[in-house]
């Protein structure tokens, strides 16, 4: 009786089983694998729009170098005016009011005009007298220099604009009476004829006619260079 009284005060040894999942401790807890979340449909939205603007790109890099692979000797060639650059030009012609002057390399690769006198000897520098101020000599380009700039100019100058995908002689353009004929003579053969016709809008560029083996049309382009060349022909026209 005694023992069986001294039992009933003593508690279970075994716990009471806990319904429901059991909590996790705090060390299950800094272990466990975090809970991934799906992905949102913004984040899917920017993926998408991200990987279209890469195929877009690809595919118009891959358009370009296949298309232009082709098409890279023509459009090179309708960018400048001349197609041979200045030292592969052996000869340049120009002529200004019916008269034809011509310029070709001699031996030592500058050019000469063709049938000129001779270029006179410079006559010495005179002493200064004491006293007075010696006058300022005029430095003048010798027109062999001013030819192998103007080749290298013509093949440089940039063409504005094209007009006409034919070689025109339009009144419009002035190109029925042009001002002055180019024609450009390469050390290779090849050759290329310009006309220079008209002023354009705003009188700063001329419409000039083209016509070589790979281009023939009607361009406007800046005046500057072509102004020179029409002045230093009308120069070169009133010499013997």
């Amino acid at each position: 009786m005694t023992g069986s009284a001294s039992n009933k005060g003593l508690r279970a040894a075994t716990p009471p089983a806990i319904k429901g999942p059991r909590r996790q401790m705090p060390r299950q807890r800094r272990e466990a694998a975090p809970a991934t979340r799906p992905p949102s449909s913004r984040r899917l939205g920017l993926a998408r729009i991200t990987i279209l603007w890469v195929v877009i790109f690809v595919a118009s890099s891959a358009g370009a170098w296949y298309f232009g692979s082709d098409r890279a000797t023509t459009t090179d060639l309708t960018k400048k005016v001349s197609p041979f650059a200045g030292a592969d030009v052996a000869t340049m012609r120009f002529t200004r009011d019916g008269k034809v002057m011509e310029y070709t390399r001699n031996a030592d690769g500058k050019f000469d005009r063709v049938g000129a006198a001779p270029t006179p000897v410079p006559a010495p520098t005179a002493v200064p007298v004491p006293g007075t101020t010696p006058p300022v000599p005029t430095v003048a380009i010798a027109p062999g220099a001013r030819i192998e700039s103007f080749a290298n100019q013509l093949h440089d100058l940039p063409v504005d604009r094209v007009v006409s995908p034919t070689p025109s002689e339009s009144t419009e353009y002035g190109l029925d009476k042009p001002v002055l004929l180019i024609e450009v003579v390469a050390k290779a053969g090849g050759t290329a004829a310009f006309a220079i016709g008209g002023k354009g809008v705003g009188d700063s560029t001329y419409y000039v006619r083209r016509e070589a083996k790979d281009v023939k049309d009607t361009i406007i382009a800046s005046k500057y260079t072509i102004d020179e060349m029409v002045k230093f022909a009308t120069e070169q026209a009133t010499l013997p």
